[in-house]
């Protein structure tokens, strides 16, 4: 019988797959805000081991993976990135399972919770029907609030004193002397300092024969923005790679990309991927920001350690203070006193 869409609605299928499609984008979606990252080799070992993409010997074909992907209308960094959100949803998805065993209790609280279908009957009860219902006398009141006391019991009530310490308070009466921020700006200099970035956009190829043509176009001055959009590129719409550093690039592309002047391109590079040509449009040199611009930052945080300090040492002071016998109060007033930074 032909699935209908009357079919498919009374099946409860329109459901499930919408259930399906909730839960697999909220993984996706809880993977990415984790930070959880699949590295490139991961990537590779997968597709590798793909029987699609293997010839008769078990050995990895490309040619068979690009006609593959072709004829399933897919472009090879749209399978790639594919197969990553997978791979970060699968682990993220497997950590949350892995080794859980739902009590029986629980899947037949949810079970009843979903299938059980309950009936009610309503019946009307008008003035007319009753009788006039006798005042109860003393007695039954006496019972019935004996054996009901729980009933009428009050919560115990308590009256609370409390001092507040806000860090914020103590933190901006704190004088931290300018000899102590310059010593910490050395000691984190490192913190400071940043590596020469460059701004990278690439062209993924095929084919070196392809990559060859647009490397020789770009030789004889076309730009590369407008190649990207005319080349036969398998990553169109999706040429750039951001404001990266050295160590964000691939180990045998980094090297070729950081030896380029500004608004110049490499030679067609190998990869695993296919071929790449990449072009850097900016060069932010490396740095070390003045301590003038990070002297905001420095002294936040160390007027916020001192105040932590004052706080713990005024707090161990008055529960020494109430030890001895001093009320919350006067305690209070007496660190008051103390505290005169």
């Amino acid at each position: 019988k032909a699935y209908t869409p009357e079919l498919f609605h009374k099946l409860g299928l329109d459901v499930m797959v919408r259930d399906e499609l909730i839960n697999n984008q909220l993984i996706t979606s809880e993977a990415q805000a984790l930070g959880i990252v699949i590295s490139d080799g991961e990537v590779i070992k997968v597709i590798g081991h793909n029987p699609a993409f293997q010839d008769k010997d078990g050995n990895f074909d490309k040619t068979a993976y690009l006609t593959t992907l072709r004829n399933h209308g897919l472009s090879e960094q749209r399978y790639v990135d594919d197969v990553r959100k997978s791979l970060a949803t699968s682990l993220l998805a497997d950590t949350i399972t892995s080794g859980v065993i739902v009590p029986d209790t629980l899947l037949q609280a949810v079970y009843k919770s979903q299938e059980e279908r309950p009936t009610a009957s309503i019946t009307m009860v008008t003035p007319s029907v009753l009788k006039q219902v006798p005042a109860p006398t003393e007695q039954e009141i006496k019972a019935y609030y004996d054996a009901h006391a729980n009933l009428f019991q009050t919560p115990e009530y308590r009256t609370i004193s409390y001092v507040d310490m806000p860090l914020s308070g103590v933190q901006s009466k704190i004088d931290v002397p300018e000899e102590e921020i310059k010593h910490a700006y050395e000691e984190r200099i490192q913190d400071f300092h940043s590596p020469e970035r460059r701004q990278v956009d690439q062209m993924m190829f095929a084919t070196e024969a392809d990559a060859e043509k647009v490397a020789d176009k770009l030789k004889h001055g076309e730009r590369f923005a407008d190649l990207a959009k005319t080349a036969n590129i398998e990553n169109k719409g999706h040429t750039t790679l951001g404001l990266i550093a050295k160590q964000d690039l691939p180990p045998e592309n980094a090297d070729a990309v950081f030896a380029l002047k500004e608004n110049t391109a490499t030679k067609p590079l190998k990869s695993d991927f296919g071929w790449h040509i990449l072009y850097v449009s900016k060069i932010v040199p490396e740095g070390t920001e003045p301590l003038t611009e990070v002297r905001k930052a420095i002294l936040q945080d160390l007027s916020a350690a001192k105040a932590n300090e004052t706080l713990s040492r005024l707090t161990n002071q008055m529960v020494d203070d109430m030890a001895g016998g001093m009320t919350l109060e006067d305690a209070a007033k007496k660190m008051a006193i103390m505290w005169n930074p």
